[in-house]
């Protein structure tokens, strides 16, 4: 992806704003969604907070999906096709989203981790000072 950042408005209200971007889907199928400039998020429960989430759908557009208010919420899943760019808290009574409401979920083509193969069939590490690691992509492989 590049872009799509989901973001409080300038006078935080119960919309959030998704910029400009590109995204490449589990498929392969490519996007490039328009600036979405007001995403109306849905009225806070009166007793509970839940979890929402923004997400782009699998035919291209940028989608919001209120989640189930309760005790100790969680995130619905994320819809067949569909990639995920952020959850948004809300609080119980909110009449707001603003930026600490948001967790940016974006997935890059490679994850944040990496990994330190097992190395095998006499293998060594060709500079022993250093650690020989790898990156997985967002498929697994």
């Amino acid at each position: 992806y590049t872009g799509l950042v989901v973001a409080q408005q300038t006078v935080a209200d119960m919309t959030v704003k998704v910029s400009a971007g590109t995204i490449y889907m589990a498929d392969g199928t490519r996007y490039t969604p328009s600036a979405t400039a007001s995403l109306a998020v849905t009225a806070a429960d009166a007793t509970n907070p839940r979890i929402d989430i923004v997400y782009v759908a699998s035919n291209g557009t940028v989608t919001y999906l209120a989640g189930t208010a309760a005790a100790s919420p969680s995130a619905p899943a994320t819809p067949a096709g569909g990639m995920l760019l952020a959850n948004i808290a809300v609080a119980a009574g909110a009449t707001t989203v603003v930026t600490a409401n948001i967790t940016d979920r974006r997935k890059g083509m490679y994850s944040e981790v990496k990994y330190t193969p097992t190395l095998l069939n006499s293998w060594v590490a060709y500079d022993a000072g250093r650690t020989p690691r790898i990156w997985i992509d967002i498929t697994g492989n």
